[in-house]
């Protein structure tokens, strides 16, 4: 499941390039747990993408570990 937890607009020049930080807090990682009714942070293994759009074949990836 795909869902949005970060997001910052960067106006670019044609050509130019830009590193850009966004931070998720624990909250990006918490989900509904019908277990107990309440949300919480799941452990688990996360991919993040990040790019211009995530539909995209060369959307960029990295894995975060939550335990």
């Amino acid at each position: 499941m795909k869902s949005l937890r970060g997001f910052r607009r960067v106006e670019l020049k044609s050509g130019e390039s830009r590193t850009v930080t966004i931070e998720l807090s624990p909250d990006a990682f918490e989900f509904f747990d019908t277990s107990t009714n309440t949300m919480r942070v799941v452990p688990g293994e996360y991919e993040i993408m990040y790019g211009n759009s995530s539909d995209t074949p060369e959307a960029n990836k990295l894995t975060v570990v939550l335990r």
